[in-house]
């Protein structure tokens, strides 16, 4: 029996794998979703980050997809899983970015977590590529207030959208 869902809402943890092997297809089994909203409860959750990151490649196109929200697990490896997605989701509308409080102090005090690869040039691997956006008009940028990654994420998405979208930053305090 097929079913055609209007809404589907999962949470993947540390919990949901016994450990980072997992070969797994989420993604691509979410392939047909028009709304997808792809958080990680911490930027400390690397089993899932790993299981995700692994998956992206065998994800086809998202043809259906309108509308994206996305944690800070995709702002890891130079923006790669941001890229990608973006890259394999032709007729996306809108996109949110939701950057938290512990990503922002990670990025400040320790060269070594995740997000530190955020900083890099636009002309980095994954960036020479423009993406054709054309039905992108919002880009919503939620981030705690002063957290110094917004300007390179902004630098690297005005480097391969095509056409520019409206880009709002929404800093919220605590």
């Amino acid at each position: 029996t097929y079913h055609q869902w209007n809404q589907l809402q999962f949470t993947l943890n540390r919990f949901s794998f016994g450990h980072s092997d997992v070969d797994c297809t989420i993604l691509s089994a979410l392939s047909n979703a028009a709304r997808l909203h792809l958080m990680s409860s911490s930027i400390y959750e690397d089993v899932v980050q790993k299981v995700l990151l692994r998956d992206l490649p065998r994800c086809g196109i998202f043809s259906n997809l309108t509308s994206l929200a996305l944690g800070e697990l995709f702002f890891s490896d130079g923006c790669y899983p941001l890229l990608y997605l973006l890259r394999h989701s032709p007729n996306i509308e809108k996109l949110s970015l939701h950057l938290v409080k512990h990503g922002a102090y990670a990025y400040d005090h320790d060269t070594n977590s995740a997000n530190a690869t955020a900083d890099l040039d636009p002309t980095c691997e994954g960036t020479g590529t423009a993406v054709n956006c054309e039905k992108l008009r919002k880009i919503k940028i939620i981030c705690p207030q002063g957290d110094r990654r917004v300007h390179i994420i902004v630098k690297i998405l005005f480097s391969i959208i095509n056409p520019l979208p409206q880009i709002k930053i929404h800093p919220q305090n605590g």
